[in-house]
């Protein structure tokens, strides 16, 4: 689990990112640019060990070609990160892929990197892919560590003697770099160190420069943090700036979804707004600068949902192609026809567009991990469709948005939502939940009543499994998606409609972690059961081989 203290709003709405999976594509993508950026020479050879589920599933997700995209500097979102392989030929990098299914490590989503640079330096990382784009940095040439690349930091490798770190400290002091964060690591007293020193601001070059001056310094690298761009849609404006007054962090922190409500209450704030000023406080950005981002993100969230609808295509691994748009033809047909939709055309249209999305995430498109791409479809699947029937405006949805990021970040901290971990109940129930809770915010319910209808949602699917067929994001995934729009959907009813919920929402994401650790590997994203291991579903790779 995640400390709450360092989740934003953008690690649940997001990353902006090239799918098909927020763990096997973003999330190992910035475990490479990481361990890159960490060897202070141009990498010229790699090789990369991948364990758990990363092992058996790194084609299907394309893995593969996302650990090399980071290792080239490649941001999540690049266009260009389904031709990774081209690139780094033409850049000449030796490159390798070692699946190890058989060791037993930590985290299923768990990867080696072996770096050599231009000049003969070495560097040996292992980390470990969270789920939502989120990763750490576990060992560092067998030194164990623990490193996000959040906050900008100094990584040196030093002798474990006295005086060591107050030279470093005086440095960033002289330069007036404010310290966040310092932690050392060593293999035993007297031998060679790490410091980790994650700072505020900017590290200036001449702080490293100086430091490796020092007998007792083998080496100094500085890693700027690695904040996910956002890309801007063509043709859209961004809001217009306004003033607020910027609030301390403290007075809006939180951790469970009891003591959210009570903030709620006592503050007679929104959702949104406690989102919103928490995250002013937590990263330094003013509300304008926040919403903006929050409006990329629901630009392209609208892109890859009307996308499938209009230009249907194949996925990676051909298993899905044009579903979205034959549901949505039919409902269509049916409107023209005074026919009955029988889901209705609000939930047709959340679950025709969510399975857009995974048709866009699927074939290797830009979407909005929220939380997770598996999962991707489910809240713009809604929104979209909640926004056209009841003409809400843009702006009405970017609140919306910040409500939602308050539950995906309970279920980010105190749960999980990655499915190597704990199943589709971690994914799309997460985001079922923070759809119902969206819905209830913007039809004017209470607090309370978004999170019961988010507890609601998690309940309805406790206990689902992953079972990707062949390891591919896309089915059973993209049905799911569909499943979890409409779920979100009932559970916003529920809620307005003042029907009580008995398990209130911090029970049942203790219990979905629970539920989902005592699932088998076999159900967790392995492809190795359910329904990937049906006759028919063998069947079906077989004919796309």
């Amino acid at each position: 689990m995640a400390r709450i203290s360092e989740i934003g709003i953008f690690d649940v709405i997001g990353p902006n990112m090239i799918g098909p999976s927020s763990s096997h594509t973003a999330g190992a993508l910035r475990i490479a640019r990481l361990a890159a950026q960490m060897l202070p020479e141009i990498p010229v050879k790699v090789r990369f060990t991948l364990y758990g589920s990363f092992a058996r599933t790194y084609k299907g997700h394309g893995t593969d070609r996302a650990l090399l995209a980071g290792i080239l500097g490649l941001h999540s979102d690049d266009r260009r990160l389904p031709d990774s392989f081209q690139l780094a030929r033409q850049k000449g990098l030796d490159y390798a892929f070692i699946p190890d299914a058989r060791t037993t490590v930590e985290h299923p989503n768990t990867v080696d990197i072996e770096l050599t640079g231009a000049g003969g330096r070495t560097l040996t990382v292992r980390g470990q892919s969270l789920g939502g784009g989120r990763a750490v940095i576990t060992s560092v040439n067998g030194v164990a560590v623990e490193f996000s690349g959040n906050y900008n930091t100094l990584i040196i490798n030093n002798i474990d003697q006295p005086g060591v770190v107050a030279d470093i400290t005086t440095a960033l002091s002289k330069a007036r770099v404010n310290i966040a964060f310092m932690k050392l690591y060593r293999e035993r007293r007297g031998s060679l160190a790490y410091t980790f020193i994650e700072t505020d601001e900017l590290i200036p070059e001449t702080v490293a420069s100086y430091l490796k001056e020092l007998t007792a310094v083998r080496s100094a690298v500085i890693v700027p943090a690695l904040d996910q761009p956002q890309d801007v849609i063509p043709g859209q404006e961004p809001l217009k700036a306004e003033r607020e007054d910027q609030p301390s962090f403290e007075t809006l922190d939180f951790n469970s979804a009891a003591e959210l409500q009570q903030l709620c209450q006592q503050r007679q704030l929104s959702l949104a707004e406690v989102m919103l000023q928490r995250e002013m406080a937590l990263t330094g950005l003013t509300a304008q600068q926040i919403r903006h981002k929050m409006q990329t993100a629901w630009h392209i969230m609208v892109q890859s949902a009307q996308m499938a609808i209009s230009q249907p295509r194949r996925s990676m691994g051909g298993l899905i192609g044009g579903e979205a748009s034959a549901l949505m033809q039919h409902l269509r047909q049916t409107a023209s026809q005074g026919s009955p939709a029988f889901l209705g055309q609000t939930s047709g249209r959340a679950a025709a567009y969510a399975m857009g999305v995974l048709e866009i995430n699927a074939s290797m498109g830009l979407i909005v991990a929220a939380p997770t791409a598996g999962a991707s479809g489910i809240v713009p699947g809604v929104l979209l469709a909640v926004a056209e029937q009841a003409h809400y405006s843009e702006a009405q949805m970017i609140e919306a948005l910040l409500a939602a990021a308050a539950v995906g970040l309970l279920c980010t901290a105190n749960g999980s939502v990655a499915g190597a971990e704990g199943g589709c109940q971690a994914e799309t129930g997460t985001a079922a939940a923070m759809a119902a809770s969206a819905v209830v915010y913007l039809a004017g319910g209470q607090a309370e009543q978004s999170l019961n209808a988010a507890a609601t949602a998690l309940q309805n699917v406790l206990g689902l499994v992953c079972d990707p067929i062949g390891g591919l994001v896309e089915l059973p995934c993209q049905k799911r998606n569909a499943i979890g729009a409409v779920n979100a959907l009932l559970c916003a009813e529920l809620a307005l409609a003042g029907i009580a919920e008995v398990i209130p929402l911090d029970d049942m994401i203790l219990t979905a972690r629970q539920v989902g650790a005592s699932l088998p590997a076999s159900l967790r994203e392995t492809a190795l059961g359910g329904t990937a291991q049906t006759a028919a579903a063998r069947s079906l790779l077989q004919q796309h081989e």
